[in-house]
């Protein structure tokens, strides 16, 4: 599958060697350089490096791990960057410039973080103020921080009144526009004016990858009925299920020390990291994401995680448990006393104390178990049942084999129930789950011969709805499509390449007679000769489904965009379907230890997953 060709300019023009010698200490052995795994800790160095060659590009594997990847994927999973984070960081080394990030979109961005940079010296001028911020220190003092905590986390004030900030961004009528996409202002209905969001709040800058603020969040020294913590919405610049407060800070840290703690709090983070345990991070003040705990996993060889010592920090752990268990990382649970969190402990005990708690933390399963315990009673025989139907739910989603067993084991001992039954429950269960399931191929089950069963409606296809999506586009559309696109998508050449990628695959497998054609014609002709082959089909029966289909469909406010979403559902179809493929020709090459081959297709799917997060980055912008 083709790269993008800056991409691969990037790439040719890196020498990883030199990128990767930078982070871990390399020694040449015969065609490779071999070093300690920077993702895993170990003793003998089984990490090599494949130098550019001219056939191919540079790449990485570790036969421990099995870490993999290319230029790209070693700065996005050693620095925790975003695919366009690490590949702006790779051209700029390279001296590429890279033409797509630059223009109105690159400004817009760079001019976003400016307006968030002078909201933050607002806030810092606010609570250095000696009258206007004294509120807000005496908040913090009551908390023992004083100003180097200030200074360190860059905390700041807005004020109770609504012009504030507003006054400060002047009369520049884009800052204000800007400031209030970014949700630092509101506009009022009436008068089109504007309006400070965060007022009589103490302010916490949210620090991205790259050491810019992205995002804040405000804690209320009021005391009103309301909500205790606001944070700006999600922007392109802040996608809070992607973000973890103090995770700048706290990044290098996780690395040297292999371990990440996971709190519920900003407070509690910023206690953490001043007591000495400078890994700690936590969630955007809700429960934690699967790409959170993706992001520690990438950095960390152990996560801790370390919630309130209440019902509902106990409940946060048992939620949490539900995304670790297919990690490569183990996760342990550290319980603190009752109605205590992170700083209240710190604060009454010291350092000293928490060092023993963290030691002290329960593996997952355990700590999973004994709650259930805790709650249900293992005295009677429903009280156990109870018990076990509860650790099955939670651990419904793991995968390894190996690890079930592991646990039914461990349960076993600490419920006093039989192994064998217990994983004879487990059967049934999970049999149970897939027969509710039905069947994920596309294709129907067969009935067994001589039978008259029905068969079950499988789960509909993301690449046939999206098909179908396109088509009703087209069908709809009253010429705002074709006049957004251009002729056969000369405005927009991405869209229609993806398209016509995934369409050549559609067209090898797919049995709709109607749907695949259409669409060509679409891609090749445009919507107008698309609209007049659609009439005159002679396939009654089908154009009556697909009408039935398009039916259920909300008429798009932007149709540049919907086409824009399905396209790049099926490119991302298409390339699972290819990192797929590729992963299982991967096991099969390490178990016959075909090293050569590893390499390559180690390299493979790092490409495919690169392409893969390229377009979950792709903005609105580069389509419209």
């Amino acid at each position: 599958m083709a790269k993008d060709p800056v991409v691969q300019e990037v790439l040719a023009r890196t020498d990883i060697v030199d990128l990767i010698g930078s982070a871990v200490r390399l020694k040449k052995s015969g065609r490779t350089f071999k070093g300690l795994c920077p993702f895993h800790s170990e003793k003998t160095p089984s990490f090599h490096v494949y130098p550019n060659d001219g056939t191919r590009e540079g790449f990485y594997y570790c036969f421990g791990c099995h870490a993999k990847g290319d230029a790209l994927r070693f700065l996005m999973d050693r620095e925790s960057l975003t695919f366009p984070e690490a590949l702006e960081q790779l051209a700029t080394r390279a001296g590429v410039e890279l033409k797509r990030h630059s223009g109105p979109s690159r400004e817009k961005r760079q001019s976003r973080f400016e307006v968030l940079a002078i909201c933050q010296a607002h806030f810092r001028s606010n609570l250095r103020h000696p009258e206007k911020g004294a509120r807000a220190r005496d908040y913090l003092e009551g908390r023992d921080m004083g100003g180097d905590v200030i200074d360190r986390f860059g905390l700041g004030f807005g004020l109770d009144q609504w012009d504030g900030l507003v006054s400060v961004l002047g009369r520049d009528r884009e800052n204000l526009s800007m400031a209030a996409s970014l949700g630092m202002i509101r506009q009022r209905e009436q008068s089109g004016g504007y309006y400070d969001f965060f007022r009589n709040r103490l302010m916490f800058p949210i620090f991205g990858t790259s050491g810019q603020i992205i995002a804040f969040a405000g804690r209320d020294l009021s005391g009103e009925v309301g909500a205790k913590y606001m944070n700006t919405p999600e922007s392109d610049l802040f996608k809070k299920s992607r973000v973890l407060y103090g995770l700048h800070s706290a990044r290098e840290k996780i690395r040297e020390t292999g371990q990440a703690i996971l709190v519920e709090g900003y407070f509690d983070v910023i206690r953490m990291q001043i007591s000495g345990f400078e890994n700690t991070v936590a969630p955007m003040g809700t429960a934690a994401t699967p790409e959170q705990f993706e992001m520690l996993e990438r950095m960390a060889e152990e996560i801790i995680l370390l919630f309130d010592g209440d019902s509902a920090g106990m409940q946060a752990a048992v939620r949490s448990l539900g995304l670790i268990w297919n990690l490569k990382c183990p996760v342990r649970i550290a319980h603190l006393p009752e109605g205590q969190d992170p700083d209240d402990f710190l604060r009454a005990r010291g350092p000293s104390d928490m060092e023993t708690l963290l030691s002290e933390a329960k593996s997952g399963f355990t700590y999973l178990v004994d709650h259930f315990v805790g709650l249900h009673g293992k005295s009677s025989a429903e009280q156990i049942q109870k018990v076990v139907e509860a650790v099955f739910e939670s651990i419904a989603e793991m995968e390894s084999r190996v690890q079930i067993e592991v646990r039914l084991k461990e349960l076993s001992e600490k419920i006093g129930v039989p192994f064998d039954s217990l994983r004879q429950d487990w059967n049934r269960v999970q049999a149970d789950r897939r027969a509710k399931q039905g069947p994920i191929s596309t294709a129907a089950s067969a009935p067994q011969s001589g039978s008259q069963a029905i068969p079950r409606r499988s789960a509909p296809s993301p690449v046939g709805d999206a098909m179908k999506g396109i088509l009703s586009l087209i069908l709809m559309d009253q010429g705002e499509l074709e006049k957004a696109m251009g002729s056969t998508f000369s405005k927009h050449p991405k869209v229609g390449e993806y398209l016509n990628e995934a369409l050549a695959t559609f067209e090898k497998t797919a049995q709709n007679t109607l749907l695949a054609p259409l669409i060509r014609t679409f891609l090749d002709q445009g919507p107008e000769q698309a609209r007049n082959a659609w009439e005159s089909g002679e396939n009654l029966d089908e154009r009556w489904a697909i009408e039935a289909d398009m039916r259920r469909r909300e008429v798009p406010r932007d149709p540049l965009r919907s086409l824009r979403d399905y396209t790049q559902t099926l490119k991302k179809s298409l390339i699972q379907k290819h990192l797929t493929d590729c992963r299982m020709a991967l096991k099969a090459a390490e178990e016959s230890q075909n090293w050569e081959q590893v390499g390559v297709l180690a390299a493979q799917v790092d490409r495919l997953i690169s392409e893969r997060e390229a377009i979950y980055s792709e903005s609105t912008e580069e389509v419209r």
